[in-house]
């Protein structure tokens, strides 16, 4: 069982491993996430349940808020390159936006070549050890993009009043695209592309609107 607890202004998490004993470790909260630790210190947000992997600590948020009606829909389209949006207020409305999001493929493919030469080491311990160092530095600056883009989203959203957004179904997407006639390196560029998780992101980031979500 682990729980979350702030202690002195940091961030504690706490885990049961038996009955009667826990262990206790100090958590670095990236800058993105404290306006949602100081929202949960002022009791605006409660915590739901931790979920702890090898290298991170996930600590989901949430509200309770009354039911808004959208002013409008968002419809996504999302590439390689840029995440693609129309918004259709009620009134009729319409406005196009691209968020340049190139960078994470570059960022993909430079560590793709890290690792490659990372490969050609002998020993096995430094592999290891130089293999896991990249690829938590790979996570964090997609990571960021990732957030940034969404942010985007979410202001955006807020500036029409909360919008209903609707993505394109993710449903067997790496299938479909292992099946298409592509060369090995696009596949490998399609299949490294984090559509889920940005989607999560775009949907995490507009809560003040319940109705705002995703649709296939």
């Amino acid at each position: 069982m682990a729980s979350i607890h702030l202690v002195n202004g940091s961030l504690e998490l706490r885990v049961t491993t038996k009955p009667g004993r826990r262990s206790v470790l100090r958590l670095r909260v990236y800058p993105y996430a404290k306006p949602f630790i100081e929202a949960w210190r002022a009791g605006e947000l409660r915590v739901g349940e931790v979920t702890v992997t090898e290298s991170c600590v996930f600590v989901p948020f949430g509200r309770s808020v009354a039911p808004v009606h959208p002013a409008g829909v968002m419809f996504f389209d999302t590439n390689l390159k840029s995440l693609d949006f129309v918004v259709v207020t009620e009134s009729g409305a319409v406005e196009g936006f691209s968020l340049d999001i190139s960078l994470i493929q570059k960022i993909r493919e430079r560590y793709a070549e890290k690792r490659a030469r990372i490969q050609r080491i002998n020993n096995p311990e430094t592999r290891r050890r130089l293999f896991e160092k990249y690829r938590e530095r790979e996570k964090r600056r997609v990571n960021h993009i990732l957030h940034l883009a969404s942010s985007i989203v979410a202001k955006i959203s807020e500036k029409y009043g909360g919008l209903y957004a609707v993505f394109e179904g993710l449903t067997e997407i790496r299938t479909h695209i292992n099946k298409q006639h592509r060369s090995k390196r696009l596949r490998r560029r399609l299949n490294s592309w984090p559509f889920g998780r940005l989607q999560q992101l775009c949907e995490f980031k507009l809560p003040r609107n319940p109705r705002a979500g995703l649709a296939a």
